[in-house]
């Protein structure tokens, strides 16, 4: 996520609160999610303690590695990514086509990163992850060069939370 009040995975917002000036971008990604406010209203204006503050930071880290632990991996993440692989290939020897238009991708992105269902996750590497299905919805999977899973045209989101595309 682009926060403009992240810089350096430290959020500002959260230094200007008084809660500190660590790596917070966790707390950016998963309370903020573009939103200064969001951490405001999180975090109370800075009328908590300094121990209340990092028990709601330490909360939000929990609830993400729940949220992590959650995840396909293994074999149900290789599975996966193997039918979407062939659901790619089938679709660009049918139309050519491959890949969204950019507008497109952003709309699918902004809608994964305040996802209706509560599954999307930031992972230990800073990429937007679905829970649901473990894909990257962004950046994809650097070691195979891939998109993230936004940007192909025949992909949808398990839960039906992207809008439909005329094929």
């Amino acid at each position: 996520m682009a926060c403009e009040h992240l810089q350096d995975k430290t959020c500002l917002i959260l230094q200007e609160l008084g809660i500190g000036s660590g790596n917070y971008q966790v707390a950016c990604d998963n309370i903020c999610k573009g939103n200064p406010d969001n951490l405001r209203r999180y975090f109370g204006n800075n009328k908590q303690s300094k121990e209340e503050q990092e028990q709601r930071r330490q909360e939000a880290e929990a609830e993400r590695q729940r949220m992590l632990s959650e995840m396909p991996s293994g074999f149900e993440l290789a599975a996966n990514l193997y039918r979407h692989l062939k659901e790619i290939h089938a679709h660009y020897k049918k139309t050519g086509r491959i890949k969204l238009e950019q507008a497109d991708i952003e709309r699918r992105i902004l809608i994964c990163q305040d996802c209706p269902s509560k599954r999307s996750v930031i992972d230990d590497k800073g990429h937007l992850r679905c829970t649901d299905c473990g894909c990257h919805i962004k950046e994809g999977v650097p070691l195979l060069g891939l998109d993230g899973k936004a940007s192909y045209e025949i992909i949808n989101c398990k839960r039906g939370h992207w809008p439909k595309i005329n094929l």
